[in-house]
């Protein structure tokens, strides 16, 4: 229930408070109903509730002051809610009211409104998301920075499997009240309209030739509209066999079991209430055995129809469009789409944003890599390329000392390349690419740059922290779940950063060092070393107790050591190492100008790896392997005040202040504040790598350094292929690669 006429809705909270108290009214005065709060979702039969004994009482919930789970006795409760009070009267005052009637009122058990943390699985019946911020669904992304809802998965569990089975709340037989006033005026609204069309034919030659169409569905809103405009049965449309059909007036069903190589929406969406858009698209999809092309007009003044006249509706814009188009195709895909979002600048001047998804036609997605010249970045942006199978080329950018300039910017000036070094970088021109991947904070604008000058046909996938952190500013983010930013439609999540280690490549990294080991005894342990950071602190106090530790743990396993230093342990603790282990032992000094470096080897011939806790990278291509790991920890600096006061930012963020009830209270104030300049990338969360320890030894990938060395195999942490499976669902593409 929703915007129903005659109710004061002034005072109320929500949009729905007092229609709870209307509901004996509306039953008649007779029977039993449920009333749910809009934020549940039921984990049992709602007929169990339904039929649960009343004890002679008028209606059940969890507590007196909580009516937001009612099981109703409608002919009861009618006698101290009339419609009248429900429709102007305060929440509280009607509450009230009954709970003075002697007996009105009875205790339902708590498993029928599980709040939050109250929840049990296999126990609770219903559970209320009552923490607005935690909400998985997310609606109201203007108000809060969404936080992850430690009971989020019962969300997107029941999410998933209703998209799996086409649920609609509203169908074509069954429509929103407001579409079917919609209808009604249709024709004198789209008298307001401009029907020019310019693009739509530009925009499906190219899907037109690969296709090769006979047949099309020309889809269109009202009377005005039913006659196919001329310009379409030109050129390369013009031996089609097209076929108008109002979406308002006519029922999809007389088409019967027909298919169409292109469905064609060109204009007049964006005015379909909210609530018909989903059933809309679906009949689009539905129909189609090719192509769907949809086009919106947001510039119209009056762009959606709600309650009463038509009113402007903030939130369909671009992607609002996007998610609902993409939450359609992904049952449909065999189709190939392209959505056509028209606006106007600031200045007036048109623009367009372009998305294509579903089946890929043609060539494959061709992909930018954007190198900051920074190897680890390169080499996680051209490992995700090489996984999701399309063509790629690297974009070596360069940038002046001042570029840092862009960190002021991040995500407050619009797309630029300021502070690029144009002359020394590759050349960034059309024709543009379809998927530009970043990693670093200092390729993001570029990236963006690229997708404006594209009109929004290419998407960007950002990695990394220092650019990943404003989600909503890309396509798509990948980072580590231990970097702690909030969840974001747009984010995916890692254990640990990407790579690309495979079992060919260590084998041929072995066959470059075939006698690295000599004949050395099993088991051969490898010590990764890493180094001190701002962070961490690595000395050669350190080294030494560590070395004399691993000698002892050699000793006892009939073992031998291969300690292997990387560029940030230097010549100081390189030093340590060798005076501690050696002779008996090995030590791997790095050196800067070795021509092929043998580290890849070790990892490949070690029976057991102990790395240094302080390196992400080094931790992540070791769990890649397969093979016993025990992560040696770190000790940390003491943080400067700019990081102390960053922490306290990031804490405050999370909190969770409760409210009267006992539940976390919505996100407001300070919490917000910070928690809206971490969601900007202003302020960043330290990584946590103890959550990462802590992530491995939980899936008994690795175990703290210390414990006693056990050989055999472990489970192995490669999570590339999963990702590129996660980042075609997240941009829409289905391609056959």
């Amino acid at each position: 229930m929703k915007e129903l006429s005659g109710f004061d809705r002034r005072k109320w909270l929500t949009g729905f408070t007092n229609y709870r108290f209307a509901i004996p009214s509306f039953a008649g005065q007779v029977g039993r109903a449920i009333y749910n709060d809009v934020d549940q979702i039921y984990l049992a039969d709602p007929g169990e509730l339904f039929d649960h004994d009343l004890n002679d009482h008028g209606f059940l919930s969890i507590a007196q002051n909580d009516s937001s789970v009612m099981l109703m006795d409608c002919t009861k409760l009618a006698k101290v809610w009339s419609l009248n009070a429900a429709k102007f009267e305060r929440k509280n005052a009607l509450l009230e009211r009954a709970l003075n009637v002697p007996n009105l009122w009875g205790q339902l058990e708590p498993e029928w409104n599980a709040r939050d943390e109250e929840y049990r699985t296999g126990q609770s019946k219903v559970l209320h998301f009552t923490a607005l911020h935690t909400q998985p669904w997310q609606p109201f992304p203007e108000e809060f920075v969404y936080q992850k809802s430690s009971v989020g998965d019962a969300w997107f569990n029941l999410e998933y499997s209703a998209n799996q089975q086409g649920f609609l709340t509203f169908t074509q037989s069954n429509p929103s009240s407001l579409f079917t006033k919609f209808t009604t005026q249709a024709s004198d609204i789209q008298a307001n309209v401009p029907i020019q069309d310019t693009e739509t034919v530009p925009e499906i030659e190219e899907a037109i030739h690969i296709l090769k169409p006979n047949t099309l569905l020309y889809c269109h809103l009202g009377e005005r509209l039913h006659r196919i405009p001329e310009h379409l049965r030109t050129g390369g449309l013009s031996t089609l066999a097209m076929t108008p059909f109002d979406l308002c007036h006519q029922d999809l069903g007389a088409l019967g079991f027909q298919k169409f190589d292109i469905v064609l929406a060109p204009k007049g969406l964006q005015l379909i209430p909210d609530d018909d858009a989903p059933w809309v698209l679906e009949a689009l999809f539905h129909r189609a055995n090719g192509m769907v092309y949809v086009g919106i007009e947001s510039t119209y003044p009056l762009q959606s129809f709600t309650a009463g006249p038509l009113q402007s509706d903030l939130k369909r814009d671009f992607n609002w469009w996007i998610n609902r188009i993409d939450s359609i195709s992904a049952r449909y895909p065999a189709i190939h789409w392209k959505f056509v979002f028209h606006t106007h600048s600031s200045k007036g001047i048109p623009q367009s944003q372009i998305r294509c998804g579903g089946n890929w036609i043609g060539t494959l997605p061709r992909i930018w890599i954007l190198s900051d010249g920074k190897a680890g970045h390169t080499t996680q942006s051209e490992l995700l390329a090489k996984s999701l199978g399309w063509p790629y080329d690297i974009k070596q950018l360069r940038f002046y000392g001042w570029h840092k300039i862009q960190k002021l910017l991040w995500g407050l000036a619009p797309p630029n390349i300021i502070g690029l070094d144009q002359r020394h970088s590759s050349p960034l021109q059309a024709p543009w690419p379809d998927v530009v991947i970043s990693t670093g904070w200092r390729p993001a604008p570029i990236a963006r740059w690229i997708r404006d000058q594209s009109q929004g046909r290419t998407r960007i996938i950002q990695l990394g922290r220092k650019g990943g952190g404003p989600a909503d500013l890309f396509d798509v983010v990948i980072t580590p779940t231990y970097y702690g930013f909030s969840p974001h439609p747009n984010r995916i999540e890692t254990f640990a950063p990407l790579n690309g280690l495979t079992q060919e490549d260590l084998e041929t990294v072995s066959q470059r060092w075939p006698d690295l080991f000599g004949n050395a005894p099993h088991p051969r342990i490898v010590f990764v070393v890493g180094g001190s950071t701002a962070r961490f602190k690595f000395t050669p106090e350190m080294a030494r107790m560590i070395g004399n530790q691993l000698k002892d743990l050699a000793e006892r396993c009939h073992g031998k050591i291969f300690a292997v230093t990387s560029p940030r342990t230097g010549k100081e603790l390189s030093q340590a190492l060798e005076d501690t282990l050696t002779p008996d032992h090995v030590v791997h000094t790095w050196q800067p100008n070795q021509s092929d470096n043998p580290y890849f080897a070790y990892l490949a011939g070690a029976d057991v790896l102990i790395v240094t806790g302080e390196s992400e990278s080094m931790l992540a291509e070791a769990a890649s392997l397969g093979k016993p790991i025990y992560i040696v920890p770190l000790s940390e600096h003491s943080p400067t005040w700019t990081v102390r006061l960053s922490e306290k930012m990031v804490q405050r963020a999370h909190s969770q202040p409760l409210n009267k009830r006992g539940t976390a209270r919505p996100q407001q104030g300070i919490e917000r504040l910070c928690a809206r300049l971490i969601r900007s990338g202003l302020i960043q969360p330290r990584r946590n790598l103890t959550m990462l320890h802590d992530s491995l030894f939980k899936n008994g990938v690795a175990r703290p350094f210390g414990e006693p060395i056990e050989n055999g195999k472990r489970p192995q942490l490669n999570e590339t292929g999963d990702v590129a499976k996660k980042v075609k669902k997240a941009l829409g593409f289905f391609d056959q690669s």
